[in-house]
């Protein structure tokens, strides 16, 4: 299975910056927590996926954090 994320307002959140974010452990912590829900092994269902928390900071911020990581 294959999910694609997509950013549909890049004045709320920075597309590099949803990149970085989900290759944190942040983020692996909340997708190794659902992989277990399903008989699928290292499934994510789109509805787990959906309970997903993913900060919101500052769009400027935001960017400038995408900026030095992609550096």
């Amino acid at each position: 299975q294959t999910t694609f994320w997509r950013v549909l307002n890049k004045q709320v959140i920075d597309p590099r910056f949803l990149y970085f974010y989900m290759c944190s452990r942040d983020f692996r912590r909340q997708l190794d927590s659902i992989k277990g829900e399903t008989d699928m092994a290292d499934y994510a269902s789109l509805t787990a996926q959906r309970r997903f928390s993913v900060p919101i900071i500052n769009i400027r911020l935001q960017r400038s954090i995408a900026a030095v990581l992609t550096a």
